[in-house]
């Protein structure tokens, strides 16, 4: 399965601003697009719910940027300029979790699942020398099953 989660996040730093008293802002963005192999284990009757419980492993690719106005705190008065950051990689892992189909009808279910992914911590290299990005967490999916 190929999955994506993507996320910007607009900051501003909290005790800077422009001598005219504009904030200095920035975008935070981060997308992961794990791509998995699952092993799922059903439980009840094909015709009623469905519990499962589910094992798995992932490749995670990823991206973050950084795009925005920076203050360049070792230089003598605090100049502000405009810069881009990027780096992206992959990391493996693997997931666990549980999930359960509902029927709706004899060929269509609705599928509730969360599961918690476990991934190395990666080298981000390039523009973030010496950092590390951690892929790991919670996911909820909501998805429709059709079979035919």
């Amino acid at each position: 399965a190929v999955d994506g989660d993507d996320r910007t996040l607009h900051l501003s730093y909290r005790d800077f601003v422009r001598p005219g008293g504009d904030e200095i802002q920035q975008d935070l963005k981060l997308t992961i697009v794990p791509m998995s192999l699952t092993l799922r284990v059903l439980g009840g009757s094909p015709r009623g719910l469905r519990p499962y419980v589910l094992v798995g492993a992932n490749v995670y690719y990823w991206e973050y940027q950084e795009e925005g106005d920076f203050i360049d705190f070792y230089r003598p008065g605090l100049p502000v300029s405009y810069d881009y950051f990027r780096s992206s990689g992959a990391a493996f892992g693997l997931h666990a979790g549980a999930g359960l189909r509902v029927p709706v009808s004899d060929d269509v279910s609705v599928t509730l699942e969360g599961r918690y992914n476990f991934a190395d911590e990666v080298e981000m290299g390039d523009d973030f020398d010496q950092n590390r990005i951690d892929v790991s967490g919670i996911a909820a999916t909501v998805g429709v099953r059709l079979r035919f």
